[in-house]
């Protein structure tokens, strides 16, 4: 009976979880299609520049390129546990930005220009690894990538909304002279961040820990 009624109260948590985030979801569904839409832009630009780059900026990049292949095929692979501590830094850092911008009035431009870099550099790296190694780069583009992603995009999506969403709260409580429970509303906030870093961090540990396979096997075909 304690068993089922601790079960019980897991599936009434669990629910009422799921149902925070489907009603938050609507409430929010224009800043999350306008976020995707920034991301897809960013993605988009990344995919153009390499064909506009001076052929020497090419040739350069190329270059770096060929001697990491190089490394990599020499089994020169940094130790995973610097390679999680790397990585989880450099996205916990982007996290912290967004935060900051979110509690600014006046961030909301920086946070859509951070969120379109993050989609450039992906198009980015897909589109010159492809341009210049052809199917073999685009496979391995895809490798390094796309396992990780699988969790950090959606992520970063997401934090974007909720930094943009707090953005606007405020813009909407000053211009309508509404009082603004600023730390309350800061609570909050900072509590979505710290799930969503949860996500960051599996996504971390799928790029030191299986990403790793992936590119192996690209390597073979480049």
């Amino acid at each position: 009976m304690v068993k089922n009624a601790i079960w019980q109260g897991e599936e009434v948590a669990i629910q009422k979880a799921k149902n925070i985030f489907q009603e938050y979801f609507r409430e929010n569904l224009i800043l999350y299609l306008l976020a995707a839409f920034f991301f897809f832009v960013g993605i988009i630009f990344g995919v153009l520049t390499p064909n506009i780059l001076p052929d020497s900026r090419v040739i350069e990049l190329k270059g770096y390129l060929e001697a990491f292949f190089s490394g990599l095929d020499q089994g020169i692979i940094p130790e995973q546990g610097f390679m999680v501590r790397n990585v989880l830094m450099q996205n916990i850092k982007i996290l912290l930005l967004f935060w900051f911008l979110g509690i600014t009035a006046i961030g909301l431009p920086f946070i859509i220009a951070l969120l379109s870099l993050k989609g450039f550099t992906l198009g980015f790296t897909i589109s010159f690894l492809f341009g210049q190694f052809s199917f073999g780069g685009l496979l391995f583009g895809l490798g390094a990538t796309l396992p990780q992603n699988i969790f950090i995009v959606p992520a970063f999506l997401t934090v974007a909304v909720v930094a943009l969403s707090f953005s606007l709260l405020q813009i909407r409580s000053k211009i309508r002279k509404r009082k603004f429970y600023f730390w309350h509303n800061l609570l909050n906030y900072t509590a979505l961040f710290l799930v969503i870093a949860l996500f960051v961090l599996v996504g971390s540990l799928v790029e030191a820990y299986i990403t790793p396979v992936f590119i192996r096997f690209s390597l073979s075909v480049l």
